[in-house]
């Protein structure tokens, strides 16, 4: 598999009659994001698919550590500086979902 965000020339021209036959769009005139598993090794497919995987884990357990974080939030009677800090935590922790979900998406 190989990102093609600054695609090699042996990427366009391995895809570019595929992508012109199906689709009618030129690649040497366009900018895209391309996925080739013959011009990539196994490490590097290996990595990625790892990669796409931890992200994916990321995105499922953020949520549910916000869901239990805003339930511990609700339900103890803190101090309101631990609150405050607590809160501050959770947001951290949507944000980082947020920018989990963007990046594999």
């Amino acid at each position: 598999m190989h990102l093609a965000l600054a695609p090699l020339p042996e990427f366009i021209k391995q895809e570019r009659d595929n992508v012109m036959d199906k689709y009618s769009i030129d690649l040497t005139k366009k900018a895209f994001n391309g996925f080739s598993v013959k011009l990539c090794t196994i490490t590097a497919l290996v990595l990625i698919q790892g990669v796409e995987v931890l992200l994916l884990l990321l995105s499922i357990i953020g949520p549910l550590c916000a869901w239990k974080i805003h339930l511990w939030l609700k339900e103890n009677s803190s101090s309101p500086q631990t609150k405050r800090l607590h809160q501050k935590m959770l947001a951290m922790l949507v944000a980082l979902v947020g920018a989990c979900r963007c990046i594999s998406n």
